[in-house]
């Protein structure tokens, strides 16, 4: 691992602890707390991925999950239909 990728990875983790600390506060259920968790340890998750993460919730369930933490602005889809996937904003 190169500095800059350190420096980055750092930076990337501080943001998204903030996120989180923040998300703690806003009284997020624990499904949505777990899912924001995932999401910023795996960056780009796509939601097709996550029920693997989730130990198994279904697929439904993630995507209205999603709608809440875009709808709060604490996650956000980057990229195409086809390759993008979700990021914590921060």
């Amino acid at each position: 691992m190169r500095e800059d990728d350190h420096t980055e990875f750092k930076s990337s983790f501080s943001i998204s602890a903030a996120v989180l600390d923040t998300a703690g506060s806003e009284g997020l259920s624990e499904g949505l707390k777990s899912l924001l968790e995932i999401v910023i340890k795996n960056p780009g998750t796509k939601a097709k991925d996550l029920p693997k993460l989730l130990d198994n919730r279904p697929l439904k369930t993630i995507e209205r999950q999603i709608r809440e933490l875009v709808k709060q602005r604490l996650i956000e889809r980057r990229g195409s239909r086809k390759t993008g996937g979700y990021w914590a904003i921060g």
